[in-house]
């Protein structure tokens, strides 16, 4: 196996390692927000929680493809930069 594909596995398992971190914070701030009057922090968390959780794993995945050399050259537009820009306006929708 190459050592590059072996980093790009790395990098995939530490960024949902990561995400998974987050959400269990997105879970104790929920918990929390509960305890509150008012709506609003329900709302909020409610919105960005999972858009984080996948923006994590997303960017995990470009950073993988990217900087390790994993993507044969045929398939390179993968990791244009534009391909990376959609994704994100995608999560932040």
């Amino acid at each position: 196996m190459e050592i590059g594909i072996l980093y790009a596995v790395v990098t995939i398992i530490v960024g949902l390692v990561i995400a998974g971190i987050a959400r269990s914070f997105v879970k104790w701030l929920e918990k929390y927000a509960e305890t509150t009057e008012t709506q609003w922090d329900d709302i909020i968390i409610a919105a960005i929680g999972t858009p984080v959780q996948v923006g994590i794993i997303a960017v995990s995945g470009y950073i993988a493809l990217k900087y390790f050399g994993a993507v044969p050259d045929q398939y390179s537009w993968i990791i244009s930069d534009k391909i990376l820009n959609s994704i994100l306006i995608l999560i932040g929708t």
